[in-house]
C-alpha cells in the first residue's frame, strides 16, 4: 500500500500530513499522523483554519492514490509517499 504525504507546512507539526480521500463527500482532505485532525484543503492547513477531528466525522476514507491527487490537482503539495509491502 503506498501512502502519499506533505510537507508539514503547519504551525500545528503533528507528524505528517497523509493525503486521503474522502469517499462519501468526493474530495481529499490531509490528515495529521499523530494527533488525527484533518484539513480539508492544503491551503486551510496552511492558515491553521477549518481543520475537523477526524475520529468524529462521519464518512468513509481510503489513503488517496496517484491518479486522485493528480484529477484533484494537489500534486505540487504532495512531496513524498511511503510504498509498504
Amino acid at each position: 500500500m503506498t501512502m502519499y504525504w506533505c510537507e508539514n507546512f503547519s504551525s500545528l507539526n503533528q507528524g505528517r500530513l497523509f493525503v486521503f480521500k474522502d469517499l462519501t463527500n468526493k474530495r481529499l482532505y490531509l490528515h495529521y499522523e499523530e494527533c488525527e485532525i484533518g484539513g480539508k484543503t492544503p491551503d486551510d492547513v496552511e492558515k491553521n483554519i477549518n481543520d475537523f477531528l477526524t475520529l468524529f466525522e462521519d464518512f468513509e476514507a481510503v489513503n488517496a492514490g496517484h491518479n486522485d491527487i493528480i484529477s484533484y490537482g494537489w500534486s505540487k503539495y504532495v512531496l513524498h509517499k511511503d510504498s509498504n509491502g
